[in-house]
């Protein structure tokens, strides 16, 4: 009977231990999006809350929209990075993890865009993803680096250079 018990509570401390953890997990992701939501509804000069308008995810140009934005803000070589790391998950059977990391980068967009059309693709929404992204594409980049790691630092580099000839910074922060 003990032994059962023992069981039981080792059991019971584990589900609570994973639950605690499924919990900061979830409050991370949605404390951003809480967070903006809080911010626009009491400080704005405007007084407006969420308009949930579902009617604009059958328009396809806000879908282009945040593929371009997504392109010129990212880049396509630290997308094809973060794809790749997806990918790598999937390979690994990581599935949850993978999954974590696409919603969060296919569901922000669009948490958005169902709200203002206007704010498809709007560059200050798109940082919420770049950690995800970032996140996946160290996926790759580690495995490239346990296969070749003077590979994996040339790979970086390379990547950088692309992004900031493509998106340059200017002194003036445009």
């Amino acid at each position: 009977f003990s032994f059962q018990r023992k069981i039981f509570l080792t059991t019971l401390k584990l589900s609570l231990h994973n639950l605690g953890d499924q919990i900061r997990i979830s409050l991370a992701v949605l404390l951003p999006a809480f967070f903006y939501l809080f911010l626009r509804s009491t400080l704005s000069q405007q007084n407006r809350g969420f308009s949930l308008t579902l009617s604009n995810l059958t328009n396809t140009i806000v879908y282009r929209t945040i593929i371009q934005s997504f392109l010129e803000q990212f880049g396509l070589p630290l997308l094809l990075l973060f794809f790749g790391g997806c990918v790598m998950l999937f390979w690994r059977k990581e599935y949850f993890l993978a999954g974590f990391f696409l919603s969060l980068v296919f569901l922000y967009p669009l948490f958005y865009a169902v709200d203002v059309l206007s704010y498809a693709g709007y560059s200050r929404f798109n940082l919420f993803v770049l950690p995800p992204i970032l996140a996946g594409s160290s996926i790759l980049i580690k495995q490239i680096m346990n296969y070749r790691k003077i590979l994996a630092i040339a790979t970086v580099c390379v990547i950088l250079a692309i992004n900031l000839w493509s998106s340059p910074v200017f002194i003036d922060g445009t």
